[in-house]
């Protein structure tokens, strides 16, 4: 068993930091391990970087094999993944924990058996945002699918929101190769480019109940997998069958309380209040008719 707890890691500005993870788990078959409490800055640091690292990718006794958890970290400035979920993923849990400026919060390329757990993760990207290893400025907040990927994977209460009205930020980034087994619940989507890039039809998959917005419509709002783009909520459903109760979001600042402020507590007034899924085990002592989406309750 290997347990991480309530350390710091910071290597920001460190153009020296060599390529890996801050974590790097290599074959790591006995699983069972926990990540809780920790703080990590990997702003501006050198190489490509998560904070969590494991390998091969792909196989299923890797890195992430089984019984992991990953809580109430805050996590800064990674040049690649947040946490790198990839391999085998029995019963692997990651809840509550904060993301700033990551370059794709989560990696799940794949997820080959599953189940991996996502709930109440919050995700913020803004204008300061750069991967000196990638040389670009496009944040997702998952990169997903990829040979092998057949879940299932549980995406619960996530509010990913990427405060950038001139980069391009996406929600969901296609790898490589199919992504069935995905469902998501709750889940608070603003994207500052497409939603998704890469939204598969005819897959075996559940995205419903979910608060989409894009700063940019005119076709960005989503690319389905048989190429071809559509700029509303509506065009996702009829192309796919999924969030058919979604909610599209035309001005995301009505939303949240002080999202740059890292306060992802929904107004009084805001579309996410009582719109959620009711979702036992994750949702229970919510306020209202239902729970309300992302991973604050408005009330409490």
């Amino acid at each position: 068993r290997v347990r991480m707890v309530g350390c710091t890691i910071d290597t920001r500005d460190d153009p020296s930091s060599s390529q890996g993870g801050a974590v790097f788990i290599w074959r790591g078959a006995i699983g069972n391990y926990s990540f809780l409490n920790n703080i990590v800055n990997l702003r501006n640091s050198g190489g490509k970087r998560d904070f969590v690292q494991t390998g091969p990718e792909g196989e299923i006794a890797s890195g992430w094999y089984r019984d992991g958890e990953v809580a109430e970290n805050f996590v800064e400035g990674t040049p690649d993944d947040g946490v790198q979920f990839e391999g085998g993923c029995l019963n692997v849990r990651c809840w509550d924990n904060t993301f700033l400026d990551c370059f794709r919060t989560f990696g799940l390329a794949p997820v080959v058996i599953g189940p991996l757990w996502i709930i109440r993760n919050k995700s913020l990207v803004t204008d300061a945002f750069f991967s000196r290893y990638w040389g670009t400025n496009v944040a997702a907040w998952l990169k997903i699918g990829d040979v092998g990927h057949n879940g299932p994977v549980f995406l619960y209460n996530n509010p990913f929101y990427a405060d950038s009205l001139t980069l391009v930020h996406t929600g969901v980034f296609r790898d490589s190769g199919d992504y069935p087994n995905t469902f998501s619940r709750n889940n608070l989507i603003v994207a500052s480019g497409r939603i998704a890039y890469y939204w598969f039809q005819g897959l075996p998959q559940g995205w419903d109940r979910d608060a989409l917005s894009s700063r940019r419509l005119n076709g960005y709002f989503a690319r389905l997998s048989d190429g071809s783009s559509v700029n509303s909520l509506a065009g996702v459903q009829a192309s796919t069958g999924q969030e058919v109760e979604g909610v599209e979001v035309a001005d995301p600042t009505t939303l949240l309380v002080n999202p740059a402020g890292l306060d992802f507590t929904p107004k009084s007034t805001s579309l996410l209040v009582d719109r959620g899924q009711q979702i036992p085990g994750i949702t229970e002592g919510f306020f209202g008719l239902d729970p309300d989406i992302g991973a604050v309750e408005s009330g409490g």
